[in-house]
């Protein structure tokens, strides 16, 4: 599942989740784990 609804992609480690929001989500919508699995994904052009 791919959430946009910010600027800022962010990758859950845990389950390979992505959402695009500004900071993220406290819980993967997915997996149920920490947003410390989160990290940011950055976009080479």
């Amino acid at each position: 599942m791919v959430v946009h609804v910010g600027n800022k992609t962010w990758k859950c480690s845990r389950c390979g989740n992505m959402v695009t929001v500004d900071n993220p989500p406290q819980v993967c919508p997915m997996c149920k784990g920490l947003n410390s699995y989160y990290e940011s994904e950055k976009k080479y052009g």
